[in-house]
């Protein structure tokens, strides 16, 4: 590095910082996936907290007198690989599969991320002082799309989070070199880190788990295979075998005869359908580590099929995220009455209490019936061993009698599910709630499910971000150009954070594509940051989230590289509108960008989302920069005047 003049020095560790930073922001948040049981919910939480950070940071750079390299190398390599083990610590303190409380998970992301990003923010500010606030930004965000590049290429094949984490430490080991003692405790920190892995996994799970990396996430083998669990949340275990005769014997015996039946997602219902000789059986796993002789590799969705079915049963569990609320909207009911027949039945059994469900499961099975509803002419509940739900085109009733061996379900669920029982778990309430990839009524219920949990205020999740908007917005946007740019970061946090949730609901395996994803985004800025003039940004960023959102949503299975080009096109616009502000303090307006996209991350999941849907988010984003162009165009002509 001695050979490389100082100004060249600095740009070359911006791009080594952008590519250090972007590599841990996605392992971490893989991390924090997999620790917090996937509740995608944490994800705008941990960004706007990043990003936050980042922008204090960026603030405190400006008025600095400088740092050295190899100091902040070494302390960006150990807060990175530190942060990683405390993430996984807090499952040291609770069973695998245990949901863990909103605070606890806010409590442990806030010393993971701040001091971090708050240096990486701080590294930007200082440079920026010194050295061309453009060029710098082309450096931050071109090493940052080296970085997410490379984290997607190791992600795919399967490599552990920890091995990506070393490879990504190792880029910034070169600016160590000035001081032999920065070097050899930079190569110590990685090295022990790697060697720890395993031990830190025993932390998560049971010995004698194997655990592996999917494209939905981190998966679990409890020994003897008992459970399996998917991001620390339990996908699937051993049902009672009442449960499992109930989920499949209902809907198989609403008609006699040889039948085609689909099962999707394997909970042990294959060995009850297999007593159906005569029937032919599909069986498929949306994940490719569940897969095996009797259950193939595909999703029913996109799945081509050379036949239609009598029967589909699926085997999803009682949705508490956009992964698994995915196969509970009016799109994925839709899909599974095409590949039906004229008279087939769709059925699914969640886990409901015979005796009592509270305010929120009530939310959640009211939704679930009009969404079904909304699809198929007839439907119902029959309450047994849970709660089974089943619709057709065609009328049906509780089948009287079950043709193979099914003792449980002929001696005592059967007898128990009287008229009066099914009548009263089949009512409705007034409301017309449904569940759809634009307004995903099931994670607003889901939510209030968790929260409630832990004796959280649906109130206070929702007052922390909006309270967070209400601060930073005029702490960080006080002239024209910060409020321009602060604006398209609180839209463009809004918007990604819009992206990763729509593929979620479509996909469900955000987990292993969100580097793409993001890269998508940086890519965006790059190219942006190399345009001169951008004339009425406020104007076109606004037309453009509201076209294109609006455009995913209405898509039919929309395929990734369109989320990466929608992603890549507001990259673009936002940091095209960066670098052709007016300004010499790119300290201070990088700040409010930041600060902006705090907000929108932190308000987007927790409240735009499950409150008015993606199409009224679409709106509100559009209408709040309709404001801003008309706001700015009046200052414009005040000072002109």
């Amino acid at each position: 590095m001695s050979l490389l003049r100082q100004e060249q020095q600095s740009f070359l560790f911006a791009a080594l910082c952008g590519f250090f930073a972007a590599s841990a922001q996605m392992i971490l948040i893989r991390e924090i996936l997999s620790a917090f049981s996937g509740n995608e919910l944490l994800l705008g939480f941990a960004l706007s907290i990043w990003l936050l950070a980042g922008a204090a940071g960026s603030r405190v750079g400006r008025v600095t007198g400088g740092f050295s390299f190899h100091a902040c190398a070494f302390s960006l390599i150990t807060l990175f690989l530190s942060g990683i083990y405390i993430v996984r610590s807090v499952r040291f303190f609770s069973l695998p599969g245990e949901a863990i409380s909103l605070l606890t998970a806010l409590a442990v992301l806030i010393p993971v991320e701040i001091p971090f990003s708050f240096l990486t923010g701080f590294i930007y500010g200082t440079l920026a002082v010194k050295h061309d606030g453009r060029r710098l930004y082309r450096y931050d965000n071109a090493g940052s799309i080296a970085g997410l590049l490379l984290t997607t290429v190791m992600i795919l094949p399967g490599f552990p989070n920890m091995f990506i984490a070393a490879a990504a430490g190792c880029i910034l080991l070169p600016f160590t070199l000035q001081k032999k003692i920065w070097f050899v405790l930079s190569v110590s920190v990685i090295v022990l880190a790697v060697l720890c892995n395993g031990f830190s996994l025993g932390w998560k799970y049971p010995s004698g788990t194997k655990v592996t990396y999917g494209p939905e996430g981190e998966i679990a083998f409890t020994e003897n295979n008992d459970a399996v669990l998917l991001n620390n949340y339990v996908y699937r275990s051993r049902i009672p075998q009442p449960s499992v005769e109930q989920a499949v014997h209902i809907p198989m015996s609403l008609s006699g005869g040889k039948k085609r039946v689909l099962l999707v997602q394997d909970r042990g219902f294959s060995s009850e359908i297999s007593k159906y000789s005569e029937s032919e059986f599909v069986c498929l796993e949306y994940n490719p580590s569940f897969a095996n002789k009797n259950c193939g590799y595909g999703s029913p969705e996109s799945f081509r099929f050379t036949d239609k079915f009598d029967v589909i049963i699926s085997g999803a569990e009682l949705p508490d995220n956009l992964s698994s609320g995915r196969l509970f909207t009016q799109e994925f009911f839709m899909k599974m009455k095409q590949i039906m027949n004229d008279s087939g039945v769709f059925s699914f059994t969640l886990p409901f209490s015979q005796e009592y469900l509270t305010a929120e499961e009530k939310g959640i099975k009211e939704i679930l019936m009009n969404t079904l509803g909304s699809v198929f002419r007839y439907y119902s509940i029959f309450p047994g061993e849970g709660y089974t739900f089943m619709a057709s085109d065609m009328p049906f009733n509780l089948p009287d009698t079950v043709a193979v061996d099914a003792p449980y379900l002929k001696s005592y669920i059967l007898p128990s599910m009287t008229p009066e029982r099914i009548s009263e778990v089949n009512k409705l309430s007034l409301s017309r709630k449904i569940n759809t990839t634009d307004r995903p009524s099931l994670l607003f219920q889901s939510i209030k499910l968790y929260l409630d949990r832990f004796g959280i205020s649906p109130l206070l999740f929702v007052l922390i971000p909006a309270v967070m908007l209400l601060v930073l917005l005029p702490l960080f946007m006080r002239s024209i150009p910060e409020i321009s740019v602060g604006t398209t970061g609180l839209i463009s946090g809004i918007y990604s954070i819009g992206i990763l949730f729509l593929y979620q609901s479509n996909y469900g395996t955000l987990y292993s594509r969100i580097p793409l994803l993001m890269a998508a985004l940086s890519l965006g800025f790059f190219a942006g940051s190399l345009i001169r003039k951008l004339p009425f940004p406020d104007l076109i960023i606004g037309v453009y989230s509201f076209s294109t959102l609006l455009l995913l949503i209405n898509c039919d299975n929309p395929p990734l590289l369109f989320f990466m080009i929608c992603n890549l096109g507001m990259g673009f616009l936002s940091g095209a509108q960066f670098v052709t502000r007016r300004t010499d303090q790119w300290g201070k307006l990088n700040a409010s960008d930041l600060a902006g996209g705090v907000a929108g991350m932190a308000i987007g999941p927790a409240v735009f989302f499950p409150l008015m849907g993606v199409s009224g988010t679409a709106m509100l984003m559009l209408l709040m920069k309709l404001l801003a162009f008309a706001g700015q165009t009046r200052l414009k002509r005040v000072k002109m005047g």
